[in-house]
């Protein structure tokens, strides 16, 4: 949003919302926090470009993830088709229904499977799979997190 009548404007209605239903609050406190980060990626374009790249690895080591675990248990998915299921696959298991998507994930991912014609097991199994692989990562950015606190 360089054009700051906009980035005003959005924020003076939301916060008129807030003012008359009593309402909003929260997500006037979101969006004021994305204007601002938005705000700080356009006053430094080198830093959207390192966290584009950053996401842009991330997500192909995840892709990357899920190819292997698919060849690993013989799961016929293309790259291509994985490609477009990651992304439905975590906004899905992002929606606030569950503890950290357990349960919402697996459906999806067994749904989305089933259109490629996978048997709903085969799906399942890569789904334990996969979050196995989460937790792996989450206890190993714990203990980054842990030995970066322990050393200062």
């Amino acid at each position: 949003m360089r054009v700051p009548f906009i980035r005003d404007g959005f924020l003076r209605f939301i916060e008129f919302l807030r003012r008359k239903t009593g309402r909003f609050d929260k997500f006037y406190d979101n969006a004021a926090s994305v204007v601002t980060t938005w705000n700080e990626y356009i006053a430094k374009p080198v830093l959207l470009v390192k966290s584009l790249g950053y996401g842009l690895l991330f997500n192909a080591v995840l892709l990357g993830q899920y190819v292997y675990v698919c060849q690993f248990y013989g799961i016929q998915a293309s790259w291509v088709d994985l490609a477009w299921m990651i992304p439905l696959v975590s906004v899905v298991q992002s929606l606030p229904i569950s503890l950290a998507g357990i349960g919402v994930r697996d459906v999806s991912m067994v749904a989305m499977f089933a259109l490629l014609g996978v048997s709903a097991e085969s799906a399942m199994i890569l789904a334990v799979c996969l979050f196995i692989v989460i937790i792996f990562r989450a206890v190993c950015g714990a203990a980054c997190l842990i030995w970066d606190i322990a050393k200062q």
